[in-house]
């Protein structure tokens, strides 16, 4: 059955509630007779996603405008929208369907919705219906859920966990977050002088990750530390007579490591944040496109659901390159935390998540290694192998997603 949440009429640019009643079922019928297009719309926090528009072609006459049909009343067919067809179209179709998450509340269920809308004669928009996810859950054409299964990074398994996240992410951050914030800001002093042990090799294997790669730009450094990411970027490019302008921001849970990280002066600015915040909310840092995000040794803190989401964003988000690390974090090691005390800082290793997660549609892996790379500066003695991936957009100028804050939708990207 429909669950109904409004019907809403959006002309250039415009959002209209024209909210009806149950006797609206006729009015709709002819519209949904006709050729139109939908779009899903993925919460994230407190953004969302639009994935690419399909267009849905015509249905029986006498068929009911049921979001979720039964074999005896099929969906319509669907075909995916190709941009290059009409990029114009394909851009504000996402818009208005961005705008009618945000105006139906259909944000309220922490998932998203699908927005059917119609051309209208005199070439504005229309959305006569909004349904609530998670219908593609229960899709019935095999290519009714395409544009999850092909465009959203990760595919179901990290729209899932996408929507985990953003049901627990506000409490996630008021818990554990301070708690590793404080301990990394006690131990900041220890953590530099184990990160410049001549066994620790945080620096030198974090310099092969980005020696000789393209980071013109900006760049977002997430968890960036004491600056490990920034001083390496400054010695390769010096070491190869590179003078292009490269602006990078980072972002950290701990005041002790911000301020570390700033005493470097390879950061434009540094900023106390969550990842699953700075990433939704990257506008207020930085006006303009986000060319480059980076993680290193920072991803182990975040819960699998968490980091699906988090990685979801950053495929999401970065116009050029995604560039991080993945710790191989033990039991041990964790057993070890937990017996200081310290089981807030609990850590996962998410290589397997990583690759169940694969390449998303328009990437392409090109660059990975594994090696040792640090010692605990908690427990100092306990030794973690760490995994480092950069990836590439194919195609810098073209994506099928469109990113968008909740409720402002003037500055989407």
């Amino acid at each position: 059955m429909l669950i109904w949440v409004r019907v809403i009429g959006i002309r250039t640019g415009e959002l209209k509630d024209q909210s009806h009643g149950s006797g609206t079922d006729g009015a709709l019928q002819g519209q949904i007779d006709d050729e139109h297009y939908r779009v899903t719309v993925i919460q994230m926090g407190d953004g969302c996603v639009a994935l690419n528009p399909y267009v849905c072609k015509p249905r029986a006459a006498n068929e009911k405008p049921l979001a979720l049909q039964s074999t005896a009343h099929p969906e319509p067919s669907f075909h995916l929208l190709e941009a290059s067809n009409d990029l114009k179209l394909f851009k504000e179709l996402q818009n208005t369907a961005m705008k009618a998450l945000y105006e139906s509340d259909s944000w309220c269920n922490n998932t998203g919705c699908d927005v059917d809308i119609q051309t209208n004669s005199d070439g504005g928009l229309s959305v006569f219906e909004v349904s609530p996810l998670p219908s593609p859950f229960f899709p019935t054409r095999e290519l009714q859920d395409l544009a999850i299964r092909q465009d959203f990074p990760g595919s179901y398994p990290a729209l899932i966990d996408t929507f985990i996240t953003n049901l627990t992410l506000h409490d996630s951050l008021q818990e554990a977050t301070p708690k590793v914030g404080n301990l990394y800001t006690q131990i900041v002093d220890k953590y530099m002088a184990a990160a410049s042990a001549p066994n620790n090799q945080m620096y030198p294997s974090t310099f092969k990750s980005i020696d000789g790669f393209d980071f013109s730009g900006t760049s977002f450094d997430l968890a960036c530390g004491t600056g490990i990411f920034g001083r390496a970027l400054a010695d390769s490019k010096a070491a190869r007579g590179d003078t292009g302008a490269s602006r990078v921001i980072g972002f950290d849970i701990s005041a002790g490591m911000a301020d570390a990280c700033r005493q470097t002066g390879h950061y434009e600015n540094v900023h106390l944040e969550p990842m699953q915040r700075c990433l939704t909310n990257h506008r207020i840092y930085h006006d303009g496109d986000i060319d480059h995000v980076l993680c290193f040794s920072g991803f182990h803190f975040l819960s699998p659901e968490d980091f699906s989401f988090v990685l979801a964003l950053c495929f999401t988000l970065a116009k050029k390159s995604i560039t991080f690390s993945l710790d191989e974090i033990t039991d041990i090691y964790n057993e070890a935390i937990a017996a200081r005390g310290l089981s807030f800082a609990h850590s996962i290793n998410h290589i397997a998540t990583m690759e169940a997660f694969g390449v998303p549609r328009g990437w392409r892996l090109a660059h990975r290694f594994r090696q040792f790379s640090w010692t605990s500066p908690t427990t100092e003695k306990h030794e973690i192998y760490t995994n480092y991936f950069r990836f590439e957009r194919v195609e810098p100028d073209e994506t099928a997603i469109m990113f968008g804050k909740l409720g402002a939708s003037d500055k989407n990207d």
